[in-house]
């Protein structure tokens, strides 16, 4: 048996040649696809950054709203800083007035009753309470209505 060589790798090149076309047109198929929907896919990549853009300029809006705020809360924080020293301030001179007013008081009132006399009456000092006012009946003592209060802070000043 002789064979025919030349005649077997004429078929199986032509084997191979129709695989490769199949292949070729499977792939040229493909192909076609791919440039049929490349409008779409750069449609959607288009939306996509037109997308991120709008997102980053919203971030940047938002970042200076929330400066803009921030500055405006600090500056708040500032001024009520400030309200409640002045605040402080205005109480504890408050209340030093008042401990001098009912010193004041006491003396005076010392002074009108016959009562212990001033050197032997505990001073109130501004870091504790007002002794209790109520006389031995129960009622609280006053000073007479007729200025005394008022003599009394004028001559201390």
């Amino acid at each position: 048996m002789t064979y025919d060589y030349g005649l077997i790798l004429d078929c199986l090149i032509i084997v191979l040649l129709a695989a490769t076309i199949f292949y070729a047109a499977i792939l040229n198929r493909r192909l076609s696809q791919l440039r049929s929907k490349r409008g779409e896919l750069e449609g959607a990549v288009r939306a996509f950054a037109e997308g991120a853009a709008k997102a980053d300029t919203a971030i940047r809006g938002l970042k200076e709203t929330t400066r803009d705020a921030g500055r405006a809360l600090q500056s708040e924080i500032d001024r009520a800083k400030a309200l409640r020293d002045e605040l402080s301030f205005l109480v504890d001179a408050g209340n030093a007035l008042a401990v001098r007013l009912e010193n004041a008081a006491d003396k005076r009132l010392d002074q009108t009753t016959t009562g212990p006399t001033a050197a032997e009456k505990p001073r109130i000092r501004p870091d504790t309470e007002a002794p209790d006012r109520h006389g031995p009946d129960g009622k609280r003592r006053r000073a007479e209505p007729d200025g005394d209060l008022l003599r009394a802070i004028e001559t201390m000043r």
